[in-house]
């Protein structure tokens, strides 16, 4: 659009070119204090991707993001799904597919026990007997309630699940479906999930996410299914962007998880942003995070500083300068890992650089993608 602005990343007064067409990780995580940058940068980006002819889903947690992050996306192409109002039509190719959404609805609920999920799964399958594949979440909870010839055992998760599930305020508005003919999301969208109780929005981001996989893995383990003229145009790629991720279930069995070491392969990445990752996760899911391809940090705290430069300095004298200017980059300046380019070259780096996030005139370019065109 005339007037619009997209973003590019300077180092040394030398842009720096993101080659996603060079790696298949390319998921990002993105750390900093609050007002550094994150958001910004990460609208941009994902505005200039659907300029490029990605696919972008923007799963807002609820009012995480401003009206003009959010706008940026919007301008770009993406529509934008309140969920509170319109619900989430989620569509599987597969019966199986739609039986495994039970563990994507007791994770969030941080439920374990493999007791719970096969009631679930069993109930799921029963309801897409009997609904010719087609229901409501509030259906699952109907049919928890109902007593049909269980052992005491499952009668027992059956109670506790549909009283857990019918204690956290008005029920989304979720249906699910298996269509053969029908993909779940054909364009770039924000999922707006304010007004939602805290515990619907977790299990609505790990459905969202569950069916976006499964989507992606249908296309490239088949390449069958009616909709591929619009993979073909679009390259293939999806980012999901989530900010302030925390509080969901990132282990490596859950979908964050199963989407950073699976779903790259399928061209699925996620783009999530968080403030702190120390004391949020768990060192084995922070070592996930750093096999998913980029990271950006932005201002950091003297201890998320420190543990961050001395995983990428040896010495102690630069180490400790590295920390110190993580803790005082500039809003709009961060530190970058992954693969890059600078100006005009070909050349692929992985060096982490400091870097500048400046505003120009946009231009739209297939191909390779520039930071963060």
């Amino acid at each position: 659009m005339k007037g619009e602005k997209t973003m590019k990343l300077i180092c040394d007064t030398k842009t720096v070119n993101l080659r996603l067409d060079q790696s298949e990780k390319n998921s990002m995580l993105i750390v900093g204090g609050s007002q550094a940058g994150k958001t910004f940068f990460a609208s941009n980006f994902a505005a200039n991707l659907i300029t490029q002819g990605y696919q972008v889903h923007l799963i807002d947690l609820g009012d995480k993001w401003s009206h003009s992050d959010k706008e940026r996306l919007r301008l770009a192409g993406a529509q934008i799904v309140q969920v509170n109002q319109q619900g989430i039509k989620l569509v599987f190719q597969n019966k199986k597919e739609l039986i495994d959404c039970a563990r994507h609805i007791t994770n969030p609920l941080n439920i374990k026990s493999e007791g719970a999920k096969s009631v679930l799964r069993y109930k799921i399958s029963k309801l897409a007997e009997r609904t010719n594949r087609s229901f409501h979440f509030k259906d699952i909870i109907s049919s928890l309630k109902s007593d049909n010839q269980e052992t005491q055992d499952e009668s027992e998760w059956s109670k506790k699940l549909a009283d857990r599930l019918d204690s956290y305020g008005e029920i989304s508005d979720i249906r699910f479906t298996v269509d053969t003919n029908a993909v779940f999301s054909s364009t770039s969208t924000i999922w707006d999930l304010s007004g939602l109780d805290e515990t619907y929005v977790k299990i609505s981001t790990h459905l969202l996410l569950y069916c976006l996989f499964c989507q992606q893995r249908n296309y490239f383990r088949c390449g069958s299914f009616n909709v591929s003229s619009f993979f073909e145009q679009n390259d293939l790629k999806i980012f999901v962007v989530i900010d302030e991720f925390q509080n969901l279930d990132c282990d490596r069995h859950a979908i964050i998880g199963t989407c950073l070491t699976e779903g790259q392969k399928y061209k699925l990445n996620l783009i999530l942003i968080t403030q702190f990752l120390t004391n949020n996760f768990s060192e084995v899911v922070i070592s996930q995070f750093k096999q998913g391809g980029y990271r950006f940090y932005f201002r950091l705290t003297e201890e998320e500083a420190w543990n961050v430069s001395r995983q990428l300095v040896y010495e102690i004298s630069k180490r400790k300068d590295l920390a110190q200017k993580l803790t005082h980059l500039p809003v709009g300046n961060c530190l970058m890992l992954g693969a890059h380019s600078l100006e005009n070259r070909t050349n692929i780096s992985e060096d982490f650089r400091i870097v500048q996030i400046e505003e120009e005139p946009n231009r739209v370019r297939r191909g390779t993608v520039y930071a963060p065109r």
